[in-house]
């Protein structure tokens, strides 16, 4: 962490759940300052011997002066090391006003999908480093899915997943034995995670959704994806969601995460007792009965004196 100033300065309408729920996808990994900011973004965000390590910006609308400020952001006075610099915009910011301000930043990511893919493009630029090599997937990791309409994105999406090491199907829509009442052993035999480049213009698209989440997670990939969409998704049982078009590493990095969810949510639902059982001690008994059992013992007793033994007790004497 850097000395002189927070890891991250993240500046934004902290009043907006959606926000909020952004900040909390980096919160756990990082020192994080946050920074309430409704209007404008204001002239000084940090001190310039305090500079952070990374400064990210969400912004719901991009002003002149927001989109003029950030592009003024490389060449403070004063500053030894500027900050790395990510802009999350909403779909109400244009391209012409993000075109302007992108050489005052190093990456601007949708707001939409910002929760899955945010997390690694800090880790990335914290350590300043390329992505490194991946090890190989894991051997319980799901085979993958892809259905997609559109022949090109779905062999684009099955290289990319063969590349990297996951065994990978393709089709054009979900068959029928998936839908409406399958057979549960059926579905569990055949556990997969799907990537699904959803119809959104389909107007049943949820329902089928909701039932393909039955066969394993699904990562729901959406052209132009805004908060509508992927909270309908997120609704209808979606693992996770993303923008098309994507960055590769972000498709991995989701489908990896979504394969150790899926172990640890196993591995705690089925983890067995640590320790020896107790003995369970006897139940409870009535008065009465430990009573009645008592008269049973007394008539199977043998008597104390014999009536042979006191007849030859008399003739003795």
């Amino acid at each position: 962490m850097d000395a002189t100033g927070p890891t991250i300065r993240f500046v934004g309408d902290l009043g907006d759940p959606w926000v909020m729920e952004i900040l909390g996808s980096i919160s756990e990994s990082s020192e994080v300052h946050a920074v309430m900011c409704v209007g404008d973004v204001p002239d000084r965000l940090f001190e310039p011997d305090q500079p952070p390590r990374l400064l990210i910006v969400h912004r719901t609308r991009l002003s002149q002066a927001d989109a003029a400020r950030i592009e003024q952001w490389r060449s403070l006075p004063r500053v030894n090391v500027l900050p790395q610099v990510i802009l999350c915009f909403s779909p109400y910011v244009r391209y012409a006003e993000l075109e302007r301000c992108s050489r005052g930043v190093d990456l601007a990511i949708s707001e939409a999908t910002a929760v899955e893919t945010l997390s690694r493009h800090v880790s990335r630029l914290l350590e300043r480093r390329d992505e490194p090599p991946r090890a190989a997937p894991a051997a319980d990791c799901l085979p993958v899915q892809v259905i997609s309409s559109n022949h090109e994105l779905r062999a684009v999406l099955s290289e990319i997943c063969l590349a990297e090491g996951f065994k990978v199907s393709s089709g054009r829509e979900f068959t029928a034995q998936w839908q409406g009442r399958a057979a549960v052993a059926v579905r569990a035999a055949n556990q997969m995670l799907t990537l699904w480049d959803i119809p959104v213009l389909v107007p049943d698209w949820p329902r089928l959704l909701e039932e393909r989440t039955k066969l394993g997670p699904v990562v729901a990939l959406l052209g132009f994806a805004d908060r509508a969409t992927v909270g309908q998704a997120r609704a209808s049982g979606a693992a996770a969601c993303l923008d098309l078009p994507l960055d590769v590493n972000d498709l991995v990095h989701v489908i990896e995460r979504v394969n150790r969810k899926l172990r640890s949510d196993s591995s705690t639902k089925f983890e067995g007792r640590i320790e020896p059982a107790h003995a369970v001690p006897p139940g409870p008994v009535s008065r009465a009965k430990r009573g009645r059992a008592a008269i049973r013992q007394r008539e199977t007793r043998p008597p104390l004196w014999s009536e042979d033994k006191a007849a030859s007790t008399i003739n003795s004497e």
